[in-house]
């Protein structure tokens, strides 16, 4: 990719500026704070949307519009994919264009992408010299994947992890199976991703270990068989609800008894007011029968009697014979007729009285003697009576509820086994389930420790690297030495990951640098970043960092170069003379000053 123009519009300093990059090398100077930084943000947030003065996803881009505006505007023309030109640019706040193309932001960015080939990791790597450097070491490793090519795509990374374990390979691809498919990024990533995953699953597992492992049992004394005891229990349940029955019988029949015993005693009362024998009692019956009979013969008459009284009373009314009313006179004088009637009334009266002594005897006979069926049947009722009582207990059994309690005790004692039977063995199938589940748990442990193992950076992650960085490292030394004279070397430390810088016999982590040691090492890795991503394109800033012989090395080194690229610009700060171009062919230099980018002719 060639950076062929920049052009900047209330971007930080600048007002309105616009350069045109050359030559494959192009050097701007100027002093410091005259905005040779900006320079390197503006192109990256036209390529990226982000850049060292936002996050990670752009926010704070406001910061970068010039004081006093309400926005601004950056754009490149680039030339890439064949010598094509491309005109981008992004306004702040918002806004990205690419000339002759209409999508969506997010779509024309993929487009941007796929033009330069690169994503935007490699970009921003290129166009910073120390991205690289300031990156977490999984970053490092994997834009390093990245670049050299190494396929991370789902089915490839979970078979080679399956693949280093043969002995548990159902089992691993199990547990791969089951992570969430949110690790698998498609990048070098993946592995830390489930390097971590399985990391916390190990972690998970061997805490429960421990959990059970302070699991303390019941102690499970010797006990009888479960069904022998059950057996007996049962038995001895059936033998007390027999006895509870029998005890109930016993107390129903000894109830039964003082009832027939107080039923029989009425009963003997009775018969002794019947009083009589049977043949007695019907002679008593038949008499009082005929005396009711010449009761009923008495009444009779004694009507007949109070009628005749009746038919005198009325003749004598109407002065006709009550023997033959209507054709005799009644011969009769009043004091005969009246004497007469009285005769008869009195007749009745002593009718009525011989009628009330014959119902008097009749019934006095009756209540003596009684009916004589009402006797013979009180007398069956005692007699079966008698037998009922003869064939029932007279007083409860003393033994049966003894019988009972004990029976009772005892099969509460049976159901004290039986609790601590199942007690046993609910204890025993805790301990089978906890050896179960720790036999599980240590399998599983056991084969995360291999995951782990061949996940973590000295596994397949770290092997990747050592077979894959050989190259680079051997690449990245052939430009150190040339940038510093033959004086560094460096090394890819595999595992644990890191850059190892050599000088003079001494070697140490790029931490450990000088600011111009660290700034040359972050050149080297730059250039080697653009060449992998096929970029073909650099930014170095903070040039001031080298001294003089230093910085003479850093133009030689890229005039050396230029060739692999298709820009270089290089910011440097101005001493106190003025500036001269050395004419170096394939070499621009230009002058930043009040807001304004000149080539220096």
């Amino acid at each position: 990719m060639r950076i062929n123009s920049l052009s900047m519009e209330n971007f930080t300093r600048y007002e309105k500026s616009e350069v045109s990059f050359p030559s494959k090398v192009n050097v701007l100077v100027a002093r410091n704070a005259e905005g040779k930084t900006s320079i390197v943000d503006a192109v990256t947030y036209a390529l990226t949307g982000r850049c060292a003065r936002t996050d990670g996803a752009g926010r704070g881009a406001e910061a970068m519009i010039r004081t006093g505006e309400k926005e601004a505007q950056v754009s490149v023309s680039i030339s890439a994919n064949g010598d094509n030109d491309y005109t981008l640019g992004r306004k702040i706040p918002g806004g990205f264009w690419m000339t002759g193309h209409e999508a969506s932001q997010k779509n024309l960015q993929e487009f941007l992408y796929q033009v330069i080939g690169a994503d935007q990791g490699a970009v921003t790597a290129a166009l910073n010299t120390f991205d690289f450097l300031w990156l977490k070491p999984d970053e490092q490793k994997s834009l390093l994947f990245n670049l050299l090519g190494l396929s991370f795509e789902t089915d490839d990374v979970k078979r080679s992890i399956a693949g280093e374990i043969d002995e548990d390979r159902v089992e691993a691809e199990g547990l791969l199976g089951a992570a969430p498919l949110s690790l698998f990024d498609g990048t070098g990533n993946t592995y830390a991703n489930l390097y971590q995953h399985f990391y916390d699953l190990r972690r998970n597992y061997k805490r429960r270990l421990k959990e059970l492992g302070a699991f303390e049992p019941l102690v499970v004394k010797d006990m009888p068989p479960r069904a022998e005891v059950a057996d007996k229990l049962e038995i001895l349940q059936r033998e007390r609800t027999e006895k509870e029955q029998q005890a109930r019988e016993i107390k129903a029949g000894v109830e039964r008894r003082v009832f027939l015993e107080s039923e029989l005693e009425e009963i003997e009362e009775e018969l002794k007011e019947v009083g009589a024998a049977p043949e007695d009692a019907e002679k008593a019956q038949a008499k009082a029968s005929e005396m009711r009979s010449k009761a009923v013969s008495k009444t009779d008459e004694s009507m007949r009697l109070m009628k005749a009284a009746e038919g005198l009373a009325s003749a004598a009314a109407n002065k006709a014979c009550p023997l033959a009313p209507g054709f005799v006179t009644c011969p009769l004088g009043k004091a005969k007729r009246d004497g007469l009637v009285e005769e008869i009334e009195k007749a009745s009266m002593t009718l009525d009285s011989e009628i009330r002594s014959l119902e008097e005897k009749a019934y006095k006979l009756a209540e003596r003697f009684g009916d004589v069926r009402d006797g013979a049947k009180l007398e069956g009722r005692a007699l079966e009576i008698k037998r009922e009582i003869e064939s029932l207990p007279m007083v409860p059994d003393s033994i049966l509820p003894f019988e009972i309690d004990n029976l009772a005790t005892r099969i509460e004692k049976g159901k004290s086994i039986l609790e601590e039977i199942d007690q046993a063995a609910g204890a025993r199938q805790a301990m089978e389930a906890v050896t179960e589940e720790r036999t599980r748990l240590s399998g599983h442990v056991d084969l995360l420790e291999r995951l782990v193992e061949v996940t973590s950076p000295k596994g397949i992650p770290g092997r990747l690297l050592a077979e894959t960085v050989g190259p680079l490292e051997k690449l990245a030394n052939e430009r150190l030495s040339l940038l510093t004279g033959g004086q560094y070397s460096l090394h890819f430390e595999v595992s644990p990951w890191g850059i190892q810088v050599t000088h003079d016999g001494s070697t140490s982590d790029v931490g450990r640098l000088s600011s111009s040691e660290r700034m040359r090492i972050g050149i080297i890795l730059q250039d080697a970043v653009s060449r992998l991503s096929g970029l073909r394109v650099m930014m170095i800033d903070n040039c001031d960092v080298l001294d003089p012989g230093n910085r003479a090395l850093l133009i030689e080194t890229l005039t050396t170069i230029k060739d692999d690229y298709d820009s270089i610009i290089v910011m440097s700060t101005r001493g106190p003379g003025s500036i001269e171009n050395p004419h170096i062919e394939g070499l621009s230099v230009f002058e930043i000053s009040e807001g304004q980018i000149e080539e220096v002719k």
